[in-house]
């Protein structure tokens, strides 16, 4: 039982962290491609 616990609860975990990878990734790509087109994002970093 602890198994299949474990196993459902790190299936999604994973696939979370792939995302937030995933997007983390685009955030960097548009930030260093970009700057200009994402000057509010800037300013919440600075702030």
């Amino acid at each position: 039982m602890n198994k299949t616990y474990l196993r459902d609860r790190c299936l999604p975990a994973s696939f979370l962290h792939l995302l937030t990878i995933i997007f983390f990734k685009k955030e960097l790509l548009l930030k260093s491609v970009g700057r200009r087109k994402a000057p509010v994002k800037k300013q919440g970093l600075v702030n």
